[in-house]
């Protein structure tokens, strides 16, 4: 805020001229427009082996502000951890979910005004589970002749990223 005091003096001329009055008139310039905040297109990110979760470089936020572009600063709102502020790393790692996160964008200029924007973080298992088979199986067959072979006693550790949801066997 920019505060001015201009005195104003007013004189009478149609007579002697010692007649004044003096008037202070104050001007306060203010910033009332909050800064201009465009945010980048929504991410997604693939889930890696082990940890079912994807990491993420959020971008920075574009921002304007044409009263106070020195007092410029933003920060970032992930829905969990700390605030990241201008400056801090902003790699943030996301658990794999079935829906967005939404990150919230703010910019702050030099009079506290503020604006926001909002993306969104999807992680997708994008990742093909990994079948592992024992390389050989004995399946013992009952007095009936039937024998009878489990997904279990098959899987020699199949993987996935997140997870292996079902494992299943069929006859060739």
């Amino acid at each position: 805020v920019i505060k001015i005091t201009r005195t104003w003096t007013a004189w009478r001329w149609d007579c002697d001229g010692t007649t004044t009055k003096e008037v202070d008139q104050l001007i306060e310039i203010r910033d009332v427009t909050p800064p201009t905040i465009t945010c980048s297109d929504n991410l997604n990110v693939s889930a890696v082996t082990g940890n079912c979760s994807g990491t993420v470089t959020l971008p920075v936020p574009q921002i304007f502000d044409a009263c106070s572009p020195e007092g410029l600063t933003y920060t970032i709102k992930p829905p969990f951890g700390a605030l990241i502020k201008e400056g801090d790393s902003r790699v943030v790692t996301f658990p794999y979910a079935d829906t967005p996160y939404d990150i919230v964008y703010t910019a702050i200029d030099g009079a506290g005004m503020e604006a926001t924007c909002t993306i969104q973080v999807t992680v997708n298992d994008n990742i093909a589970p990994v079948a592992i088979c024992d390389q050989n199986t004995v399946v013992g067959l009952n007095s009936n002749g039937i024998g009878y072979a489990y997904a279990l006693n098959i899987d020699d550790g199949s993987y996935d990223a997140c997870g292996v949801e079902s494992i299943e066997i069929r006859r060739m």
